[in-house]
């Protein structure tokens, strides 16, 4: 399905049960294929209408020029509004979705009734982040059949810690079928020019403001892209938020601690909000 944000700016979405409204946001560079088999998994059928937004510029979702994150923070609200009937919602979130998904809980704060929000960026620019060295588990990778995609399985191997071909398999059904459909030059432009356009306005309220939405944080302790130290010191500003530190676990966990991640999921999702 489509959202039309603007005549000729469209947010691709796929929608799943019925219930309460559930925008499920995806990180930098994939689509929504990297979250639906895990909260598929737990929240089936549940009580939540869960729909998985692709981002502008990345997926089956219109780009747009001179891309900056408030903007596609305005264009993702502009959505959550409309199709919540701007009445309560819930959040999950990746990456940077999950880095938007703290910016719309604290500007919706209101009506926003839980975010889970797995391995947040708490700061856009990278030179700030405080990043775990990354480390490997597994086997023999010479075992691993990546299909001759050498560059692929580079990245894997740069961000998972859990090296198999399990996880591989993995990578390539949610990671890869998004970075295929990614518009490169838009990620580009936002990013350029030292991370001013991809830092949210509101970035420096996100660590200081406090905030009463339910917040579970998920990050792993292997994690070389956001890291875990900087989501920690959040902590102090959510007033009903946790933080779950997963040894063995890099900034894919879903993928290295798969039954712990889906476990976490239905504790918040169907015990704590419940």
């Amino acid at each position: 399905m489509e959202y039309q944000v603007k005549p000729n700016q469209t947010i691709y979405y796929e929608e799943y049960g019925e219930g309460k409204p559930l925008f499920i946001l995806h990180g930098l560079c994939v689509d929504h294929h990297y979250m639906v088999d895990e909260f598929e998994q737990v929240l089936k059928n549940s009580c939540y209408r869960r729909i998985y937004l692709d981002l502008p510029g990345m997926g089956k979702s219109s780009s747009f020029i001179r891309p900056t994150s408030d903007e596609i923070l305005n264009q993702v609200l502009q959505m959550i509004d409309d199709l919540s009937n701007h009445e309560e919602f819930y959040l999950a979130g990746h990456s940077y979705g999950a880095y938007l998904g703290l910016a719309i809980a604290y500007q919706r704060e209101r009506l926003c009734k839980g975010l889970f929000a797995n391995s947040p960026a708490v700061y856009a620019d990278e030179k700030k982040r405080y990043l775990s060295r990354h480390h490997t588990i597994g086997g023999d990778i010479s075992t691993i059949n990546f299909n001759n995609n050498t560059k692929a399985f580079n990245e894997y191997f740069s961000t998972n810690v859990l090296i198999d071909q399990e996880t591989w398999d993995k990578y390539e059904k949610e990671v890869l079928i998004g970075t295929n459909n990614c518009n490169f030059d838009f990620i580009h432009d936002l990013q350029h020019d030292g991370f001013k356009d991809y830092e949210l306005s509101c970035e420096r309220d996100l660590r200081m403001k406090k905030v009463s939405t339910p917040l579970l944080l998920v990050s792993g302790k292997e994690d070389n892209v956001v890291g875990w130290k900087d989501q920690m010191s959040l902590m102090d500003n959510w007033l009903n938020g946790s933080m779950i530190l997963l040894s063995k676990a890099g900034h894919n966990l879903q993928m290295d601690q798969p039954e712990v991640y889906q476990d976490m999921i239905k504790d918040f999702f169907l015990n704590k909000l419940n």
